[in-house]
């Protein structure tokens, strides 16, 4: 059951290409896609569409909120 308080995300691994020799690898992990941006630059990495997964959880902050809220309540 997703809540308001929830999102979805897509993960990925990316292949990347090293920005001193050329050559491109892949990740050894799933990151979304802005964070692929961040970490490794526009141009540098490219989405493997076949490793999607959907991840769904709080937004951030909100859970240890709701968990501190839940334990001063009672």
């Amino acid at each position: 059951m997703i809540t308001d308080n929830m999102t979805t995300q897509e993960f990925y691994l990316f292949r990347v290409r090293d920005p001193i020799n050329g050559k491109w690898g892949q990740t050894r992990y799933k990151v979304t896609e802005d964070i692929a941006r961040k970490r490794f630059g526009e141009g540098c990495y490219e989405r493997i569409e076949a490793s999607r997964e959907v991840r769904t959880g709080y937004a951030e902050g909100v859970a240890l909120d709701e968990y501190a809220e839940s334990k001063h309540s009672g």
